[in-house]
């Protein structure tokens, strides 16, 4: 770990830095696991919207040939 004012190398466990004496604030074990879920639910969100607009797609591109069709037997 290293001191964010002074930049000193700042050995586990210590609760301040030797070197200039800021307190140490050690990072979250648990944040990794919180982003890592974030972006799951990123993912799982922008496929639904994929999806979604996949389905959209299909059901003009099925209105505009019924259109065409009904069109060319008038």
């Amino acid at each position: 770990m290293f001191c964010s004012k002074c930049g000193a190398e700042i050995a586990n466990g210590h609760k301040f830095c030797n070197k200039c004496g800021t307190k140490v604030f050690e990072e979250k074990k648990h944040t990794h696991h919180l982003v890592t879920k974030n972006l799951e639910r990123k993912n799982g969100d922008s496929k639904k919207v994929v999806i979604v607009l996949g389905i959209i797609f299909i059901l003009i591109v099925a209105l505009l040939v019924t259109i065409i069709i009904a069109a060319m037997e008038i």
